[in-house]
């Protein structure tokens, strides 16, 4: 059983194949236009270089917020944001910072707004995350969440869908929106099943850089 910790400001390392990732996305699966829309934002003039791979490209140039795309253009789209935004660290690290703002874009959606009005910490934002997957990018995959204790919450998906390490970034950012650092320990069971255990309070410690984009050296 892999298990993996994350911690607040220490990078992971490695890439992987974006299109062998694109092709174990389950056929039908999708996710709102409204978090396609910010990496268009950050591809810029570069958004032209992946539109043709694209199996629906947006409309008139523009993706709708509530509309759903297919979870295979999303998985492209981040990879190649997340290498333009971070091009001095590897693809993994990359798209778990890039994941990072998608909270921003979550807190400012209907769905956003109903479930911060209910939430007044760390450990009760991450026990919603079935409800906000399932809101979101709905799919074929069970989704649990469960307080191990005061400072654990486990979440599990059966099977989980892309890269973790993007989940990664978005718990990360939803435990920083109440002050916290984390520690995540990610455990790839088998058969698609990720588990998540994301300490929220964690007792040691830890640096946590600045994440803004990478400027290239002229």
């Amino acid at each position: 059983m892999p298990v993996e910790t994350v911690q607040s400001g220490v990078a992971l390392h490695g890439s992987y194949d974006v299109e062998a990732e694109v092709r174990r996305v389950p056929q039908g699966y999708e996710i709102k236009g409204m978090f396609f829309d910010r990496l268009m934002v950050v591809l810029g003039s570069d958004f032209g270089e992946v539109q043709g791979k694209l199996a629906k490209p947006p409309e008139r140039g523009r993706y709708v917020a509530f509309r759903d795309y297919p979870g295979g253009d999303f998985v492209r789209l981040v990879a190649a944001a997340g290498r333009k935004a971070y091009p001095r660290v590897g693809l993994r690290e990359a798209i778990r910072r890039l994941a990072l703002d998608d909270f921003k874009v979550f807190s400012g959606s209907m769905v956003g707004k109903v479930t911060l009005a209910v939430v007044s910490d760390a450990a009760s934002i991450l026990r919603k995350v079935p409800f906000i997957y399932r809101s979101l990018a709905p799919g074929k995959w069970d989704i649990s969440a469960e307080e191990l204790d005061e400072h654990i919450v486990r979440v599990e998906f059966r099977p989980f869908i892309g890269r973790w390490e993007y989940a990664v970034g978005q718990f990360e950012s939803a435990v920083l929106h109440f002050g916290p650092r984390s520690i995540i320990h990610v455990s790839e069971l088998g058969h698609g099943h990720v588990r998540f255990d994301v300490e929220h309070s964690p007792a040691v410690e830890t640096y946590r850089p600045s994440l803004r984009p990478d400027r290239p050296t002229v």
